[in-house]
């Protein structure tokens, strides 16, 4: 995916999937984060290439996010 900023800079961003299941994305700098999802496929936690847990994402039962969120574009299910 390309994302272009107001200033006209454009990032790539990779998302891997295995079996139809959001697993990783690798970043515009090269670096790598792994998602895991819910038992619902929600992002739930993002680890990064070291397995070190670097967001823990928590959603209300009607998918508003409580906390997290922020190191993946995808969210609840």
């Amino acid at each position: 995916m390309r994302v272009v900023l107001a200033n006209g800079t454009s990032l790539d961003y990779t998302y891997v999937y295995h079996e139809g299941q959001l697993v990783a994305q690798l970043n515009p700098d090269g670096s790598k984060i792994f998602i895991l999802g819910d038992n619902e496929g929600s992002s739930f936690v993002v680890t990064n290439s070291t397995g070190q847990v670097i967001e823990n994402t928590m959603y209300s039962p009607y998918g508003e996010q409580l906390s997290g969120g922020t190191k993946t574009r995808f969210k609840f299910c």
